[in-house]
Formats: structure tokens, C-alpha cells, sequence
């Protein structure tokens, strides 16, 4: 990549893993209160493909927070307890 180009990309990827991190603080504040906005899980499973960097220090912190993410879907989505939403374990 050139230079102007790996810029744009980290830019990009600092961005999503921001939106991520957000949305990961919103959907703990909403288990605290019982429930688990539908449109927080659809965002956050939305943002689990994107721009990871070039450097690699940056693209293994994305990759970690995007693996986070993905966990947490998936205990929303494995959880016996939901009906469409999330329940509190």
C-alpha cells in the first residue's frame, strides 16, 4: 500500500474499533438495566467485518475487540433465556 493509502486504513480501522468498544459500552449498560437493545446487537454484528490496519499492533487490538464482540453476539444468540432479545446471565 502507499502511504496516503495505509493512513486512510488506519484511520478506518481506529474508527471501527472505536464504533465497537461504543457499542460493547452501550450493550453493558442495557444488560445492567435487563435487556439488550435488538438494533445494539445488529450494529455490533455489522462492524465484526472492516478495515483491521496495517500495522500490526493496531490489527491484532481490532482483531481483539472484534473477537469480543462476536462473543458477545454469540452468548446473546446461544442463550436459551432470549426471546429475541438479550437476557441478563
Amino acid at each position: 500500500l502507499q502511504p496516503g493509502v495505509d493512513a486512510q486504513v488506519e484511520v478506518a480501522a481506529r474508527r471501527r474499533a472505536a464504533s465497537i468498544l461504543d457499542e460493547l459500552n452501550g450493550l453493558q449498560a442495557e444488560l445492567l438495566g435487563g435487556r439488550a437493545d435488538p438494533a445494539r446487537l445488529a450494529r455490533l454484528a455489522a462492524l465484526g467485518e472492516g478495515e483491521e490496519g496495517t500495522d500490526s499492533g493496531l490489527r491484532d487490538a481490532v482483531r481483539a475487540i472484534a473477537l469480543r464482540a462476536r462473543i458477545e453476539l454469540a452468548r446473546r444468540t446461544m442463550d436459551p433465556r432470549a426471546s429475541g432479545t438479550a437476557a441478563v446471565r
